[in-house]
């Protein structure tokens, strides 16, 4: 890719990327890992991450969240790997779902005739996986009353052929969790249910990133893991203890494109948001809120590296945003690292550490729009 027209980059190192899935691949073994890729794999490019994944770690099973990501890697040479949606399929998502092989979540008696109905149209069986509620309170059959609806339902459509079951936890980051340990109750309480239903179940899995790091138990239950944020380097354990050791792969770089002086009373920005209490020199970088600096970091004054030296935003606009560098070395040109690696390698800054600006680390590398380029490392 050529980034000379581009005012800042993605560098996303797919070496990384295979030696994760290595030390998790070993970390949970013999449980397999279904690597998460929606959202564009956060924003990493889910197609090369997907091949990467496929061809490079062996990996026989990818998921996504809405059919249309689910597209993307078929059409883009994906076709050998397992492709299991997450959330709901919608009607008039469903042929597009169904003629691409994936597989299908399915929690009430409505979406599995509805399936049926659109894969005997196509002259088709197709694959489904159940979605078991207990307690994140999103989709999904509660075990009992209503987990035996779908179950019923299943058994008047032949050309559904149900190869797995799962479900999510609402807040594994925090190890023994007691809510966590309810819900994993409550999960083989369903997957008794199918089984006893006649179901051979090839797909077991209710652990998440952060669960896949300390519940044992859960771990030795499931046949698989759904890796998504863990793949790509972000351990999810609240403190910060990365029990698998993995590594980011992602870095988002730009330069400082004109550096201003400002003295004590001047004001900068939009709605006149600083005024400079003291002789102060700003670094203007042309990235804003449209590319993913969002406004509550950088007007709390989040952190940001330039050159391999920590600064803090002043304030951002939609294009370009302001970074502080009184006392530092700093000219026109030099790099701005927004997080990740610094180019030299010396310095770092992980979008884990913006979660407390009032954003989830993951929606900062999901917000990456056409404009920022991507460059792999491999």
């Amino acid at each position: 890719m050529d980034l000379t027209c581009y005012n800042s980059y993605y560098e996303v190192n797919l070496s990384v990327l295979e030696e994760n899935f290595k030390k998790i691949s070993r970390f949970v073994s013999p449980a397999q890992i279904i690597p998460v890729l929606k959202a564009d794999a956060y924003g990493m490019g889910a197609l090369e991450i997907a091949k990467t994944l496929t061809e490079r770690c062996g990996c026989k099973t990818l998921a996504c969240s809405q059919t249309y990501e689910g597209l993307v890697l078929r059409e883009g040479g994906i076709t050998d790997a397992e492709i299991l949606i997450m959330g709901p399929v919608l009607h008039d998502t469903l042929p597009h779902a169904v003629h691409w092989d994936m597989q299908i979540p399915l929690f009430t008696p409505e979406r599995v005739h509805s399936l049926s109905r659109e894969a005997a149209r196509q002259g088709k069986t197709v694959k489904a996986q159940i979605k078991i509620e207990t307690g994140l309170n999103r989709i999904g059959a509660w075990p009992g009353k209503q987990l035996q609806e779908v179950i019923d339902a299943l058994h008047q459509c032949p050309n559904i052929q149900v190869v797995g079951a799962f479900t999510h936890f609402a807040q594994a980051e925090t190890p023994d969790d007691p809510f966590t340990m309810e819900q994993f109750a409550v999960f083989k309480e369903g997957i008794a249910q199918l089984k006893e239903a006649g179901f051979q179940l090839s797909y077991i899995h209710c652990c998440n990133t952060g669960a896949s790091e300390w519940y044992k138990e859960a771990l030795d239950f499931s046949t698989h893991i759904r890796a998504g944020s863990l793949v790509l380097g972000y351990s999810d354990i609240a403190d910060g203890s990365n029990p698998i050791g993995l590594q980011e792969m992602l870095s988002w770089r730009t330069t400082v494109s004109f550096i201003r002086h400002v003295e004590p009373g001047e004001t900068v920005s939009y709605d006149r948001l600083f005024k400079a209490e003291k002789p102060t020199d700003i670094a203007v970088v042309s990235v804003g809120f449209a590319d993913g600096i969002l406004c509550a970091m950088a007007r709390s004054h989040g952190p940001v590296l330039v050159n391999d030296q920590r600064a803090h935003y002043i304030d951002t606009c939609m294009d370009q945003c302001f970074v502080d560098i009184t006392g530092l070395d700093c000219k026109v040109g030099d790099p701005v690292t927004l997080w990740g690696y610094s180019p030299s390698g010396n310095a770092f800054l992980s979008p884990q550490e913006l979660s407390k600006y009032g954003q989830v680390y993951t929606s900062y590398t999901s917000q990456r729009p056409d404009r920022i380029g991507r460059v792999y490392i491999r």
